[in-house]
């Protein structure tokens, strides 16, 4: 029997539907702590527990991180857009490319938005 340990917004889908965890899950978990970071809100609102599950397996289209918070520089919201990626196989999964967008966005002064 596979067990998951997780927190619920921050477990990736395909965790949910059983894959093995890999690093594009690790770096979702990221980017919806990125989201919550920058929007105050995380990415599955104030649902919880059967609800925030279905919601996860099921999920409407989410506003953009701009949409909610227009400070947010359009790179940080690319990134935060990659890591989110519904598609394992679609989404950034690399850690270092992610670490060095994330470095490039501070050096250029957009790292610490106001939001």
């Amino acid at each position: 029997a596979n067990v998951l340990f997780g927190t619920l917004g921050y477990v990736p889908p395909e965790l949910l539907e059983g894959a093995l965890p890999s690093p594009a899950s690790d770096l979702w978990s990221l980017g919806a702590t990125l989201f919550h970071l920058l929007t105050d809100s995380p990415l599955q609102g104030p649902l919880a527990g059967r609800m925030a599950l279905e919601s996860m397996l099921r999920p409407a289209p989410r506003p953009r991180l701009r949409d909610l918070r227009p400070a947010v520089p359009p790179a940080l919201e690319a990134l935060v857009e990659a890591l989110l990626a519904p598609d394992a196989l679609a989404r950034l999964d690399d850690a270092a490319l992610a670490a060095r967008r994330l470095a490039a966005l501070e050096q250029g002064g957009a790292g610490g938005c106001e939001a």
